[in-house]
This record gives structure tokens, sequence and C-alpha cells, in this order.
């Protein structure tokens, strides 16, 4: 069962256990827009940490589609390698477009992390047709869509309950992306949850 997160929150703050924290909205980068006109032109992958009870902090890796801003892919991991990270791409990219597996047109962009400068890992991205872009050195702003949902994900899932074992853990995150991209509102788009969005920008395609 899903555990409304604003009941707990509201609970925790009449308790005095929760102090309320605000995210920042994204910088935008001095180059680059961070957002895209169409799905599946520019995606974003990161890692971000997450605490177990058994395993300790582990990765989760994600995929977000700029334009909507839905997580297409993601996957919490014991650890996270250039295999690991390749893995949840492709995946994704097989989510996206089923009939050929491969991904024209689009750019994924990460920062400088080991497992996406692999070589492996750039290899098997370009090998599915997708185009590379790197993030600025201290220049947090350039992957900031990514560094904001991993903070408002965290407060609004994670946060709100005591860690747990890996494998419910998994269960939470799974139950939370769900969540996050289809009960999920955005100013941004419309009003739309993320997976809404989604839907009418192909639509508007198909017509």
């Amino acid at each position: 069962m899903f555990i409304n997160r604003k009941r707990v929150r509201r609970i925790l703050k009449e308790e005095g256990l929760q102090k309320e924290v605000r995210f920042p909205h994204p910088r935008l980068p001095e180059t680059w827009n961070l957002s895209a006109l169409e799905p599946n032109q520019r995606w974003y992958a990161d890692l971000t940490y997450v605490d177990t009870t058994d395993l300790g902090g582990v990765p989760l890796m994600v995929v977000m589609d700029a334009c909507p801003r839905e997580v297409v892919g993601h996957e919490l991991l014991c650890s996270c390698g250039a295999a690991e990270a390749l893995s949840v791409v492709k995946r994704a990219v097989l989510a996206r477009f089923p009939k050929t597996g491969r991904a024209p047109m689009l750019a994924l962009k990460t920062d400088g992390g080991a497992q996406f400068v692999a070589h492996q890992f750039q290899d098997g991205c370009r090998t599915i047709g997708i185009s590379l872009m790197a993030t600025r050195k201290r220049r947090s702003e350039d992957n900031g869509m990514m560094e904001s949902w991993s903070g408002h994900f965290k407060q609004d899932y994670l946060w709100i309950r005591e860690p747990v074992t890996f494998r419910e853990t998994r269960q939470v995150v799974d139950a939370g992306v769900v969540d996050y991209n289809t009960q999920r509102p955005h100013s941004s788009l419309e009003y739309l949850t993320p997976s809404e969005y989604a839907e009418r920008k192909k639509e508007a395609q198909r017509a």
C-alpha cells in the first residue's frame, strides 16, 4: 500500500519532527536550455544515492526526458558501473522505440561520472543511435533538472520514512517513480503530469 506523502509530511510537521526543506528551481546554464521542445529529443541521466539498512548507500540510476520531465528509465542498483548504466539506458530506449531499439536524433546529457565517460557506456550509446553531451566541470546547473528532481524525489518519497532494506527500498522507489510520472502535475507542463504531457505531445505529432 502506498502511503500518502502529504499526510505523512503534515503529521511530521505537526509533531515538530520535520524541518521544511526547499529546493531552488534549477538554474539555466549559460549556453544550454534545460528543456526540449518535443519528447525524445534530449534525455538526462544521473546517479543519486539512497540509504538502505542492509547495503548502506546504493546508487539510483535515473533517465529523464527533458520535454515532459518524465522518468523514462530507472533502477536501484547494488553498484553501478558502465555496464549497469548502459543497461538502464538501453531499456529506456527499448521502451520508447520498441520497433527498432534505436534512438535516432536523441541526445543524452550526463555529467563526468566514471560510468558515463567509460568507453563501454559511450560506445554502447552510440551503437543505438544516441549522441552524447557532457556537462561542464563544476557547473551543476548544466544538469539542474536532474539535481532538482533528485532532491524533490528524496524529500517526497524517501525521507518521509526510516531507511529499509535494499529490496524494500527498490519497491518504494518503483512506486514513487510511477506516482511522480502519473500523479504529479507541473506548472511548467500546463499543470499536467509528465505522462499526460508526453501523451499530449504524441497526439500533436500524430495530428
